[in-house]
């Protein structure tokens, strides 16, 4: 269909008029099928990837195998919403910050003991509902991340943020630093 502009017409036409496309002897090789989603739109990727097994457990470790419905940020979907946003406006540094910020989580739990520890028993479940800790090939790919440092120093600044009733500036105080950025970023 890829190769075909009419037929890849008529179905895009299908998905914008109806939501809905139905692909008839379509590919069926590894990875066909986000390649077949692309060919509609950005595939904005989870925790677990661009695409994972869909299934339901009875002792499921993580939420990413009910047959519930998710509430927002166990996923990260804020963070998948405003990376939309921030992309056009910031360069790959500040955006992988927001993107991987449960991502960083989840490798600090599992390569920091001090700073999983130090975790309150709300940090405790919202990260087993996120996956959980990093297993060593999630640690191997996300340490390939050429942001990681930084990734990490946001988090850890997130983290520390946490202070109930702590003063800090005003959103207006960040304006100018952020307009420059925007600025330097669109130049």
């Amino acid at each position: 269909m890829a190769e075909n502009s009419e037929a890849l017409r008529e179905w895009l036409t299908s998905i914008q008029r109806y939501g809905i496309a139905k692909l008839d002897n379509g590919p069926v090789e590894n990875g066909a099928l986000l390649r077949v989603a692309e060919l509609f739109g950005y595939i904005r990727e989870t925790n677990y990837g661009k695409w994972f097994e869909v299934r339901t457990e009875v002792n499921l470790s993580n939420l990413a195998y009910t047959g519930l419905g998710l509430q927002a940020h166990t996923d990260n979907i804020a963070g998948m919403k405003m990376r939309g946003i921030l992309e056009p406006l910031f360069p790959v540094l500040i955006t992988d910050c927001v993107r991987y910020h449960v991502a960083a989580k989840r490798y600090l739990c599992a390569t920091d003991t001090i700073y999983f520890n130090q975790l309150s028993a709300a940090s405790v479940h919202s990260l087993q509902l996120q996956g959980g800790p990093m297993n060593a090939a999630q640690i191997a790919e996300f340490k390939r991340n050429p942001n990681l440092e930084a990734i990490v120093k946001v988090r850890r600044f997130d983290d520390q943020g946490k202070v109930p009733k702590m003063e800090t500036p005003a959103f207006a105080h960040y304006l100018s630093t952020i307009q420059k950025i925007v600025d330097s970023h669109s130049s």
